[in-house]
């Protein structure tokens, strides 16, 4: 309850607080006093208004094979190979283990798999339209998750071989060129996917607990993509760089 108060006194009334923001703001780190209970994932505009906030790309393709094999506008991979690197559409399909369950029925995700990490081995999402000016912005905000097994929901996936995923993220220029790579642990730790003690989809199990993708939140300053040009950004590149599968 006190969150909630704090929300509307950040917000509302004839002299809103917008430091109170800042508690649900990824941009700053979690109250200690939070911290100390339990870990906290948080996910923050301050408004959904197309002057303040610019939704990159409503992933709004239809195909369901692996889009790294096939031409698409939305989505551009850096080869074709499917030993090294997928990625498929996932909708909000509460049965299916394999895509992003008890999220909004309308959110459709990009599911990637990799096989090896390499500094060129990437997915890139495209600009819808063309290239745009990010000059008056001040982040870039993705969501995240790390994925169970394919047909056991109480198993992480075992490309999921260590406790924390990393990979880096880039802006493309419509030029072709790119920013300087920024690492997503510096921002944010992706573990998961994490418990849950009910089991709402078997009754069979009587005790339950599965594992849910929790899509946190990454927001990376504009300010951190050195070397890009933010008046003509056609893309964002995901470099899987790091861990040698995922």
């Amino acid at each position: 309850m006190l969150l909630k108060f704090t929300s509307f006194s950040g917000n509302i009334g004839s002299s809103p607080n917008g430091d109170l923001n800042r508690i649900f703001d990824p941009s700053y780190d979690v109250p200690s006093s939070i911290k100390t209970i339990a870990r906290t994932e948080r996910g923050f505009i301050l408004s959904s208004d197309v002057s303040q906030t610019k939704q990159f790309n409503s992933l709004s393709f239809t195909q369901t094979s692996n889009l790294c094999g096939v031409a698409t506008i939305t989505i551009t991979c850096s080869e074709n190979d499917t030993s090294r690197i997928e990625a498929y559409r996932s909708t909000i399909q509460p049965r299916n283990p394999i895509n992003i369950v008890s999220h909004d029925e309308n959110f459709v995700a990009t599911n990637i798999r990799w096989h090896s990490p390499s500094p060129a081995r990437y997915v890139q999402v495209n600009w819808s339209g063309s290239a745009s000016s990010l000059t008056s912005f001040a982040s870039l905000d993705f969501r995240v998750s790390r994925q169970r097994h394919l047909t056991n929901r109480f198993l992480v996936s075992p490309l999921n071989s260590t406790p924390i995923t990393n990979f880096s993220v880039q802006l493309v220029m419509a030029d072709g060129r790119t920013s300087k790579p920024v690492p997503i642990s510096k921002y944010s730790e992706l573990r998961g996917p994490v418990g849950s003690l009910d089991n709402p989809w078997n009754s069979s199990i009587p005790d339950g607990g599965q594992l849910h993708p929790i899509l946190q939140t990454v927001r990376v300053p504009i300010s951190d993509f050195d070397g890009a040009d933010l008046t003509q950004v056609s893309g964002v590149r995901f470099i899987f760089n790091d861990n040698r599968i995922g």
